[in-house]
């Protein structure tokens, strides 16, 4: 069956290949991260997070999460679970937000009920006459007007499905945490070797400085100053 979820993992590899990230603010649980390909926006996204939220906003819409204090927690792992995480959407994009009718849900449906339920030739020839671009609500009442048995429970399921827009959305959080993930762990690493760098310089400097001073005054129990081989003479 044809779902948004194949179809942005259909493509989503390929809409990111180029992408880099800067990042604008990093400071603890206050992010202002950047993803896009040079010189276009195209597909390009942004994700801001503060205590208790997440903003991405982009080329693909706009969504706000809330769950827990650090979000980037939330979405870390290896892969997406836009299930739950559309329990969690505060606000979302108003041309193309989290659900959408989905027709191949609802023919999937049909098809299903009528070889369950052994359809006659009559309530076949009916279905086959369905509109499934009707939407929701008159694709529904279509349905009801056949007048079968087998279509019962018609008002109880769900014919929607997650938009495309959103479920690449998902994809892109997953994708983006790890890429921030990677530049977090490069970064401490290169605070740790020039952290290596400067103990080692110094201790090198310290050493350098003790063999200094002991070739100018290498024992000053012998009356040498160091003073170009002048020793003073102390009278009894």
């Amino acid at each position: 069956m044809h779902s948004a979820r194949k179809d942005a993992e259909g493509n989503f590899s390929k809409d990111i290949a180029e992408h880099e990230m800067k990042v604008l603010k990093d400071e603890g649980v206050y992010r202002h991260l950047v993803f896009r390909r040079p010189n276009t926006r195209t597909m390009s996204f942004e994700i801001i997070t503060w205590p208790g939220h997440l903003v991405y906003t982009g080329d693909m819409g706009c969504y706000v999460f809330s769950r827990v204090t650090d979000m980037l927690e939330f979405f870390r792992g290896e892969r997406s679970n836009p299930g739950y995480w559309s329990e969690k959407v505060l606000a979302q994009d108003v041309p193309s937000g989290v659900w959408e009718f989905s027709a191949a849900k609802a023919r999937a449906w049909v098809q299903e009920r009528m070889e369950d339920g052994n359809a006659d030739v009559y309530t076949r020839a009916e279905a086959e006459e369905l509109n499934y671009d009707d939407g929701d609500v008159e694709l529904r009442r279509s349905i009801d007007a056949i007048g079968w048995s087998g279509f019962d429970a018609l008002w109880e399921v769900s014919f929607r499905d997650f938009t495309y827009r959103f479920t690449w959305c998902c994809l892109a959080l997953v994708w983006a945490v790890a890429k921030y993930d990677n530049h977090t762990t490069e970064r401490a690493e290169i605070r740790e070797e020039q952290e290596r760098f400067r103990s080692s310089n110094h201790i090198a400097l310290g050493k350098k400085a003790e063999c200094e001073s002991r070739a100018f005054n290498p024992d000053p129990f012998q009356g040498n100053t160091g003073l170009g081989g002048f020793a003073l003479q102390i009278e009894k």
